[in-house]
C-alpha cells in the first residue's frame, strides 16, 4: 500500500474498494463453509468425499464468475443510461474492473481440497508458504503493472494473480489426495445441511465489514472514496 499509494491516484482506491466489495459480497453471500466440513469431519476423509467437495467448490466458483459478470454487465447498462451520475459507482472503467476481478472467483474455485486437508492435520507449514508466494508475487506484479500503468488494473490483477498463485501451488506443491470432478446428490445435501447457518451469518458479516462502502460509493466521487479507503 505504501508503494501503491504513490504510485495510484486515490481515485484508483475509491474504485478498487468497490470492486472488492463486490466480490467479497457474492462470496460470502454463497458462502457453504467447505473447509470447515472437512476440517470438522469425524469420520474417514475418502477420495469420493474430497472430490465431492471440491466438485461443489468448483461449481461454486464458477456460478460466481458469472453472477459477478451479470452485475457488471448491469452495471455498465446502469452508467449508459445515465442512472448514476457524480458518484464512484459512475466510473466508466467500474464495470470492467469488476468483471476481470471475477476470474479471482473462478481460480479460487478450482483451489484443491490439499489446502483443507492440510489444516485439518495442522500441517500448516506449506499452506504458510502457499500464502507468502502468492502475496509476494502478487505484490510484484501490483507495483509492475501500477508503475507503468498508474491505472488500477493494477489492483485487480494483483488479486487475479494471487488466487491463480494459490490454485495452482494447492495442486502442485501440497500433498494428498489428487482432485477430479465427481457428484453426489447426497453430499450436496449434506453441505446445504450443514452450511445453512454460515449462508445466514455470512450476509451479516458482509454488511458489516462493507456497509460504509456501499453507502458512501453512492454519497462521494471514487477520489473521496479512496482517500477515505
Amino acid at each position: 500500500n505504501i508503494f501503491l499509494a504513490k504510485l495510484l491516484a486515490p481515485s484508483a482506491f475509491g474504485v478498487v474498494a468497490i470492486v472488492n466489495m463486490t466480490i467479497v459480497g457474492v462470496n460470502l453471500f454463497s458462502d457453504l463453509g467447505l473447509r470447515q466440513l472437512i476440517i470438522q469431519r469425524k469420520d474417514h476423509l475418502t477420495a469420493e468425499y474430497l472430490n465431492g467437495i471440491w466438485t461443489i467448490q468448483v461449481l461454486r466458483g464458477v456460478g460466481i464468475f458469472g453472477i459477478v459478470l451479470i452485475f457488471s454487465l448491469l452495471l455498465f447498462l446502469l452508467q449508459s443510461f445515465g442512472y448514476l451520475t457524480s458518484s464512484a459507482f459512475s466510473d466508466p472503467l467500474l464495470p470492467f474492473l469488476i468483471a476481470g476481478a471475477s476470474t479471482s472467483a473462478l481460480f479460487n474455485g478450482f483451489e484443491s481440497t490439499k489446502s483443507h486437508t492440510e489444516y485439518r492435520s495442522l500441517n500448516l507449514g506449506r499452506v504458510a508458504t502457499k500464502e507468502v508466494v502468492a502475496q509476494v508475487i502478487s505484490m510484484v506484479v501490483m507495483i509492475m503493472v501500477a508503475k507503468v500503468t498508474a491505472s488500477p488494473w493494477a489492483l485487480v490483477l494483483g488479486a487475479v494473480v494471487a488466487a491463480l498463485v494459490r490454485a495452482t501451488f494447492s495442486h502442485l506443491f501440497l500433498p494428498g489426495q489428487k482432485n477430479k470432478l465427481h457428484f453426489e446428490r447426497k453430499l450436496a445435501f449434506e453441505v446445504w445441511s450443514s452450511s445453512r447457518w454460515i449462508a445466514i451469518a455470512s450476509p451479516l458479516t458482509f454488511i458489516e465489514l462493507n456497509g460504509p462502502v456501499i453507502v458512501l460509493g453512492g454519497l462521494l466521487n471514487s477520489t473521496a472514496l479512496g482517500l477515505f479507503t
